[in-house]
């Protein structure tokens, strides 16, 4: 099976004998097109400022000059890269599979077309489904539990398709593609770990490659003394309604 980086990519090859010395693999996001946020506008709504290149040449990183968006590789990452808060821990290697405790969520807008429900696979019971909440929800939130290993999961109801973070399980035509690409916030207003998790709902010929469909931050949560926070709370943005 081959595992492509986009659907307008070129396909990467991946041998198992390798996998461990391959660079890491980065999805090659779509210009949007007429009239649709692309990423670095979506940040720029969402925590104000314009995001741009930051970092060099090169670089994939986006900053607005108090907040940074350093971006994840999405495959080809070994080893882990713990990002633990006082209390409570969320981490990723390479935004595929993922390690935490307990996560914080608010769903703030949606405008694409697809109807989808956002959630975790626990793979640490058998690949377990668990919703989070439907991306038309607007304004739903609170908190979650998450396993020691698990993968995010977009179910579209109106396709009945699902994808994870993990690249290998979103096939189509013998190929694997990456359906979710993730940034890491740190700066101005991030207390404790942070990702923006930016998702495309359709997959191969059927799906533009923008990842502006639904747009997801999660945090690691805090408890304050007696309590659990509420302000490390995440958003959903379904980000746009589809021209196909």
């Amino acid at each position: 099976m081959k595992i492509r980086n986009t659907a307008f990519g070129s396909a990467i090859a991946l041998a198992c004998a390798s996998i461990a010395n391959a660079a890491p693999v980065y999805n090659t996001i779509q210009a949007a097109p007429g009239g649709e946020q692309d990423v670095s506008s979506i940040l720029g709504i969402l925590f104000g400022g314009t995001f741009n290149t930051v970092g060099g040449p090169g670089s994939l990183n986006l900053g607005n000059g108090s907040i940074t968006a350093q971006r994840i590789a999405d495959s080809n990452v070994g080893g882990p890269m713990s990002l633990t808060a006082s209390v409570g821990t969320l981490s990723t290697s390479d935004g595929q599979i993922w390690s935490g405790s307990q996560v914080g969520f608010e769903v703030k807008a949606k405008y694409a077309g697809d109807n989808s429900v956002f959630g975790w696979r626990d793979d640490t019971n058998g690949g377990f489904f668990s919703a989070v909440s439907n991306t038309g929800s607007i304004g739903n939130s609170g908190s979650f539990n998450v396993s020691s290993s698990f993968r995010w999961a977009l179910q579209d109801l109106s396709t009945g398709r699902e994808f994870t973070s993990r690249v290998s399980d979103n096939v189509e035509g013998g190929n694997a593609y990456g359906q979710l690409v993730t940034y890491r916030l740190t700066g101005a207003g991030f207390s404790t770990p942070t990702w923006a998790l930016f998702w495309e709902d359709r997959i191969a010929g059927g799906a533009d490659y923008d990842y502006n469909d639904s747009v997801i931050v999660i945090s690691a949560m805090i408890p304050a003394p007696g309590s659990v926070a509420t302000g490390a709370l995440g958003l959903i943005l379904a980000a746009r309604r589809r021209r196909r």
